[in-house]
């Protein structure tokens, strides 16, 4: 797929018609079967996370490190950031058993009374980024551009009610709406 539409390349006859190929098979095709709609649109979407919230309301908790200016979404993604040194801030006198042994419930005790740490809810939310005629597409601007946007999804959005779509679609599909070079 080197001189793809989905690449960036130049429309040209030779792509144009692999372009007309890849939306049939997500329109009419066996690509329906995966995406469940066959007036699909390929919408990229970033993960943001929304951090701050009373944790007695979201199941969700983050660490924020004051002195590292670090955001832990995971108790786990903490403790793996920690080193021996760091990892004695931790052993409290209040708290006979390591650290490292507690359930996590009292490590969460644990690290809510450290001064340089504030413990708070936090929830995940999608934004959208753009979107694509074809799920193939989608793939390449994620491949392209992940370091912009961390990670990121395809949700597919049917355009059952998008009229103008629609129409454009079935007649490049259907032939009614062809690649004229000059």
């Amino acid at each position: 797929m080197k001189n793809s539409l989905a690449n960036g390349a130049e429309i040209n006859a030779e792509n144009f018609k692999d372009f007309v190929e890849r939306l049939r098979h997500h329109t009419r095709g066996q690509g329906v079967e995966k995406h469940a709609t066959s007036n699909a649109l390929f919408v990229v979407q970033s993960e943001k996370h929304i951090t701050g919230l009373d944790s007695d309301y979201t199941d969700n908790k983050c660490i924020y490190d004051h002195e590292e200016c670090e955001v832990y979404y995971s108790l786990e993604s903490f403790i793996e950031n920690l080193d021996e040194e760091s990892l004695s801030h931790y052993e409290l006198d209040d708290y006979e058993t390591p650290f490292l042994e507690m359930p996590e419930s009292e490590q969460w005790d644990c690290l809510e009374q450290v001064d340089a740490l504030s413990i708070t809810g936090f929830d995940v939310t999608w934004e959208y980024v753009n979107c694509h005629f074809t799920r193939e597409a989608a793939e390449r601007f994620i491949e392209r551009k992940k370091h912009d946007h961390g990670k990121m999804r395809i949700y597919v959005d049917s355009q059952y009610w998008a009229w103008e779509f629609k129409t454009i679609v079935d007649a490049m599909i259907d032939g009614k709406l062809v690649y004229k070079g000059l």
